[in-house]
């Protein structure tokens, strides 16, 4: 079963760089992924208090307010692929 993965992105943030990362980490751990972009917090932030760029994985909050490097989404995949 494919993790479903959220990006979450404001004004001038980078979302095609996370999606670009995370795809690519997650073929490195040959993990199957469903990527889904929003650009409404509407959805998702009255569970979640987070800041844009975000990244949540099966409803958990993972990344909050920053670009993370594709190393540090390989660990967050890691975690989730046991």
């Amino acid at each position: 079963m494919p993790l479903t993965i959220k990006i979450y992105c404001g004004c001038g943030c980078k979302c095609t760089t996370i999606e670009e990362r995370v795809q690519e980490a997650a073929d490195d751990l040959k993990t199957e992924v469903v990527i889904e972009k929003h650009s409404s917090l509407k959805e998702d932030f009255d569970q979640f208090d987070f800041k844009t760029p975000a990244i949540i994985i099966q409803d958990t909050l993972v990344v909050s307010g920053k670009i993370p490097s594709e190393r540090q989404i390989r660990k967050i995949l890691r975690a989730y692929c046991k």
